[in-house]
C-alpha cells in the first residue's frame, strides 16, 4: 500500500507539472500567435506544435541514452535507468491523451466542425485502450490472465524498433522547407524556452 500511495503521488506531481508547462507553452504560442497575427487554424497549429512533442520514440531513446552512461551508471548497473523510463513512460501517457483529445481538437478547429471533430476523437484506439486500462486496474484484473497477453507482450518488446523505422520512413516522404520563418520561430523557442521551463520546475 505504501508503494502503491508513493508510485500515486508520484504520478500526480508528474500530471501536475506536465500542466503546468502545458499551460505555460499555451500563453507562449497565444503570444507568437499575436505578434505573427496568425489566423484561426495557424493559431491552433502553432499551440500543437508547442504543446506536444515525439515523447514516446524520442524520448524513450534519450532516457536509454543518459541514463545508461555516466555519471548514471554505479558499479556497472543502472540504478536510476528503471525510474527514469516510468517517469518517461508517465509523461507519454499524459501526452498522447492530451494530443488525441486536446490536440485534435484544436487541429481541427478552422478546419472542421466542432461535431467533426468529436467524431474524429472518439476514433482514436488509444482512448478506449486507455479506459479499458482503468477499469482493468479499478476491478484488480490482471493482463497477464488475458489470454491475448504474449501477444501483446511481444507486441510491446517490437514497439521502439518499429516506431524508428515509421519515422524514418515518414520522414524520408516528408518535403522539409527549410526557409520557413514560421517553423524556425517555433522550432528556437521549443529548443529554448521549453528547457528553461522544466529546469525552473525542477
Amino acid at each position: 500500500p505504501l508503494v502503491e500511495f508513493s508510485l500515486a503521488v508520484r504520478i500526480h506531481n508528474i500530471a501536475g507539472v506536465a500542466l503546468i508547462v502545458a499551460y505555460a507553452v499555451f500563453v507562449i504560442a497565444n503570444i507568437v500567435g499575436r505578434i505573427r497575427h496568425y489566423d484561426a487554424a495557424m493559431l491552433e497549429s502553432c499551440r500543437n506544435a508547442f504543446m506536444f512533442n515525439n515523447t514516446g520514440n524520442l524520448g524513450v531513446a534519450l532516457i536509454i541514452l543518459v541514463f545508461s552512461h555516466d555519471p548514471f551508471v554505479v558499479n556497472g548497473q543502472t540504478p536510476y535507468l528503471a525510474e527514469a523510463m516510468v517517469v518517461q513512460i508517465i509523461i507519454f501517457m499524459i501526452q498522447s491523451i492530451s494530443l488525441n483529445t486536446l490536440g485534435l481538437y484544436q487541429a481541427g478547429r478552422g478546419r472542421l466542425t466542432a461535431r467533426d471533430t468529436l467524431s474524429v476523437m472518439f476514433h482514436m484506439p488509444l482512448l478506449y485502450v486507455l479506459a479499458a486500462a482503468l477499469i482493468a486496474r479499478y476491478v484488480g484484473w490482471d493482463a497477464k490472465d488475458f489470454f491475448l497477453w504474449p501477444i501483446m507482450d511481444m507486441a510491446s518488446k517490437a514497439l521502439l524498433p518499429l516506431a524508428m523505422v515509421s519515422i524514418g520512413a515518414q520522414l524520408s516522404q516528408t518535403k522539409i522547407q527549410w526557409l520557413d520563418k514560421d517553423v524556425w520561430i517555433v522550432s528556437i523557442l521549443k529548443m529554448t524556452v521549453l528547457p528553461l521551463i522544466g529546469l525552473a520546475m525542477i
